[in-house]
């Protein structure tokens, strides 16, 4: 199974004994190999750090939020997104009417569950929380992070799709050179052609994987 990032809501804080109510935690969305801006948008107003309800760990490896506030953060963010015009327009606003739906009926606290993505890394899981909750005590550190990386990802898109666009008016021609430049193998044309747009689909969906609105569901890997 692939590493993954959780959210959850829930009805009461993870950092306090609760005992008198019924908890509740309902699954949100997982994601593997990221942790998503909007995760940390959601979580970001009176994060605390707190204990995993996945991991055997003593350590304060999670984080937890006011829900309600971070839905409010996360769709401001969405609207100044929106202007930016980095993503498709039509389909973000698809998506963000979705989040709205799919978010509607949370509880009022977020949890957040990142250590099987800080297990990736030769450090401690502990050590990497404490740094994302100092990031999420600023959350304009991960959107400048984000913007950043979108950016960097725009480029690749751009030299992608100026390649495709290449190939496909010079057809041979253009492919003979970029074999000659790229490799030591002679490929056909439409193997290039193919291998650029599946470069160019990989690059659109890393944006969406970075941002984190589309995966919204209730069933996660781990449920309670």
């Amino acid at each position: 199974m692939a590493n993954r990032s959780y959210l959850y809501s829930l009805n009461y804080n993870q950092c306090k004994l609760e005992k008198a109510i019924k908890k509740t935690i309902s699954g949100v969305s997982e994601s593997e190999y990221y942790i998503p801006l909007a995760y940390k948008i959601l979580i970001s107003q009176e994060t605390q750090m707190c204990n995993s309800i996945i991991w055997d760990n003593k350590q304060k490896i999670a984080l937890t939020g006011n829900l309600e506030k971070g839905k409010s953060k996360l769709f401001d963010f969405l609207e100044t997104l929106k202007s930016k015009r980095l993503f498709d327009e039509k389909l973000l606003n698809e998506k963000i009417e979705n989040t709205r739906v799919s978010l509607s009926k949370t509880e009022k606290y977020g949890l957040l569950e990142p250590g099987e993505i800080f297990d990736l890394e030769n450090e401690n899981i502990y050590d990497q929380n404490t740094r994302l909750y100092s990031n999420l005590k600023n959350i304009d550190i991960e959107i400048k992070s984000f913007y950043k990386a979108v950016l960097e990802i725009e480029e690749k898109l751009t030299s992608q799709k100026n390649y495709l666009k290449d190939l496909k008016d010079n057809n041979d021609f253009v492919g003979r050179i970029l074999v000659k430049l790229f490799s030591k193998k002679k490929v056909p044309v439409k193997d290039n052609i193919r291998k650029l747009e599946n470069n160019i689909a990989y690059y659109q969906q890393e944006k969406w994987n970075l941002l984190g609105i589309d995966q919204w569901k209730d069933h996660l890997y781990y449920n309670f």
